[in-house]
């Protein structure tokens, strides 16, 4: 059956922790058939985890799963809250993480269009993005280093009963 080869092979190591990269889509598939074969280790999802369907694909399956993300719809922040509030009104959804950086990285580009002056001039509009520093969006404090790597709030969050919870408080 799907991916009981493989299951099989990682149960058979006796492993702490199952590590599952992929979207929560297959996440879920993954989670379901890990938990019917017994393995009930924590599991540590990437990036692609992070959505609320999630928990509604997998079901139980789905606790115990482990995230980092620089969304978290757990911030404790008022542009956070709000953000959550509206797109739920308007979509009947919560967000998940793909929604938050658009919606912040539409914010972000318009921040460095009006630093660099002009909605034309693609290398200062460029610059300005590179210089970009403690920008407070819904996903959190945003900035670029030296390198013009981004630098990002993370949060943990853990899964329970189908909703991603944040570990520990979350801030900015």
């Amino acid at each position: 059956s799907e991916y009981s080869a493989q299951l099989t092979n990682i149960e058979n190591a006796k492993p702490d922790v199952v590590i599952v990269c992929s979207y929560y889509q297959e996440g879920a598939r993954i989670l379901k058939k890990m938990r019917e074969m017994g393995m009930n280790q924590p599991v540590l999802g990437d990036n692609g985890f992070v959505s609320p369907e999630l928990g509604k694909m997998a079901g139980a399956a789905a606790d115990n799963v482990y995230v980092s993300s620089m969304w978290s719809a757990a911030r404790d922040t008022a542009a956070t809250k709000t953000f959550v509030e509206n797109y739920t009104k308007k979509y009947g959804h919560a967000p998940d993480q793909f929604a938050a950086a658009a919606y912040d990285g539409v914010y972000m580009a318009m921040d460095a269009v009006q630093r660099a002056g002009s909605v034309t001039d693609t290398r200062k509009i460029r610059d300005a993005m590179a210089a970009m520093k403690g920008f407070n969006g819904v996903c959190g404090t945003f900035s670029f280093d030296a390198k013009r790597d981004p630098v990002v709030d993370l949060v943990l969050l853990k899964m329970e009963d189908g909703v991603f919870l944040a570990v520990g408080k979350q801030s900015s």
